[in-house]
């Protein structure tokens, strides 16, 4: 009879022990390159989304830099106007006109945005407008620019006048 007991305790031992072990490791969940490659797959796509969302965000600057830029123009053009019979040039006298900036009942032509610095534009820098080296001409800079965006918003304004891109800073001279 004991020897019957540890026929049974073997074959109880082998049925439940080696077999299970050996079906454990059969049955194991995912391997290290099947999770490896899921990784993978998952930076791509993160990396893919991200660069998509920094070129809309960059995007959405530049545009909202233009706009600023045009009331800029707008407003030097304006003032030219109202001064078209001033000795010296239709812009002589615009750098001191917007350096104080806006002030209501006096300023009036400036964008009420426009403070001693200039207009705030989306990249954290200020835009300004002064009177160029010749009084027929004033001068628009926009500061604080990413390369990018200095690059994309001269492009777009170099029929306008000449222009030059260096440091984050544009600088455009118009009539």
């Amino acid at each position: 009879m004991e020897v019957m007991a540890e026929t049974e305790v073997s074959a109880s031992i082998g049925e439940t022990g080696l077999s299970n072990v050996a079906k454990k490791t059969n049955d194991a969940g995912f391997t290290m390159i099947e999770l490896s490659v899921v990784l993978l797959v998952i930076g791509i796509l993160v990396a893919a989304a991200l660069l998509g969302y920094n070129s809309f965000v960059n995007g959405g600057k530049i545009a909202a830099t233009k706009t600023e830029i045009e009331k800029l123009i707008e407003t030097a053009h304006n003032y030219a106007q109202a001064n078209a019979g001033q000795v010296g040039g239709t812009y002589n006298g615009l750098t001191a006109y917007a350096a104080g900036g806006y002030v209501a009942g006096s300023t009036t032509m400036l964008p009420s945005s426009y403070t001693t610095q200039g207009v705030l534009n989306p990249y954290g820098g200020y835009g300004t407008i002064a009177t160029g080296t010749n009084t027929n001409q004033f001068t628009l800079s926009e500061t604080g620019l990413s390369t990018d965006g200095c690059t994309a918003i001269l492009n777009a304004y170099s029929s306008h006048g000449t222009g030059t891109c260096a440091g984050g800073t544009l600088t455009l001279t118009m009539n």
